[in-house]
């Protein structure tokens, strides 16, 4: 059984940034089979196009799209963590480059 965990990212107004984080996501090499991942994405009530910014990527990654509209990056952590069920999360910044 492959080691599955949820890579989760909040973010706040910073569409472009966070569609380079995960391009590179979509790069990441993983050993086939023995490592799995998802990625979360909380919107932090953005006024930007963050929702289609992640709507865009649902081809390419396991992807889901969380809004949290209380502001600030506690309630989106909060947010996250209540959502899944996975043993580990992986927090990352919305403007990582992300190396494969």
């Amino acid at each position: 059984m492959p080691t599955t965990f949820t890579i989760a990212i909040a973010t706040w107004n910073r569409a472009a940034m966070l569609s380079r984080t995960l391009e590179g996501l979509t790069r990441l090499r993983t050993a086939d089979g023995e490592i799995a991942f998802d990625v979360m994405v909380c919107d932090n009530n953005s006024a930007d196009d963050t929702k289609q910014v992640v709507t865009s990527f649902e081809d390419r990654l396991t992807i889901r799209y969380l809004f949290e509209e209380k502001q600030g990056k506690s309630f989106a952590l909060n947010h996250m963590i209540s959502q899944t069920g996975d043993e580990w999360l992986l927090f990352l910044n919305d403007d990582i480059l992300v190396d494969e």
